[in-house]
């Protein structure tokens, strides 16, 4: 029988944090670090830097936001920004910085947020949907639908 407060060792509790974000979310994480890098590196700013001054990392952030851009020179769609954002957060949440909610980051998220509205101007804030499915498709799908639910006998359904 298992015991019900069994011990775990440190290096269990940290494969359960490791654990914690899917294989999505590490990998979005990563896009928006490597992003936000890439940046660093084109400014030539010192992350390491940046991780010990909140006050140079405001600044650094307060300009990426306005200036941030695909490789090819366009600018990021809303959600991408966005996106980019929460990675951010997600990393430096593992630093003890709520680049967020943090009222040192204010400037910061204004500029954020004043980049959201210039991008909704421009026409980057809509999403693009798959076309919708043809009434010929609903119609076979709701009849289908319908013969299983008519369909059962004792609990069990015919196909």
């Amino acid at each position: 029988m298992a015991a019900r407060f069994p011990e775990l060792t440190e290096s269990d509790l940290n494969c359960l944090i490791e654990q914690k974000n899917s294989d999505n979310t590490k990998r979005a994480t990563k896009v928006a670090v490597s992003v936000f890098r890439q940046y660093l590196e084109e400014r030539k700013v010192d992350e390491n830097e940046l991780l010990t001054s909140k006050v140079k990392l405001v600044a650094v952030l307060r300009k990426f936001y306005a200036e941030a851009r695909k490789k090819n020179g366009e600018l990021y769609m809303k959600a991408s920004l966005v996106a980019i954002r929460f990675g951010l957060q997600r990393f430096f949440s593992s630093l003890k910085m709520d680049i967020i909610k943090d009222s040192d980051f204010a400037e910061a998220n204004t500029v954020f947020q004043a980049e959201i509205s210039e991008l909704r101007r421009e026409g980057k804030a809509q999403t693009q949907d798959k076309p919708p499915i043809s009434n010929d498709l609903k119609h076979c799908r709701r009849k289908f639908s319908l013969k299983l639910c008519f369909s059962s006998v004792d609990g069990a359904a015919k196909i």
